[in-house]
């Protein structure tokens, strides 16, 4: 699993960007954005995971 000390800052400020935002996407596209975010996390990461939930 992914550690806390793994996720970067710059990933922590996007993904908190693209909720703050969230009523600006259609769901389709809001869901994929968060998507694209775990993504860029190992495919075990539980934040990642909880992330995509989440959406």
């Amino acid at each position: 699993m992914t550690s806390q000390s793994e996720i970067s800052v710059d990933w922590e400020r996007r993904v908190a960007e693209a909720w703050a935002t969230m009523d600006s996407f259609a769901k389709d596209d809001f869901i994929s954005r968060i998507g694209e975010l775990a993504a860029e996390l190992p495919a075990d990461s539980a934040v990642g995971l909880f992330e995509h939930a989440c959406a």
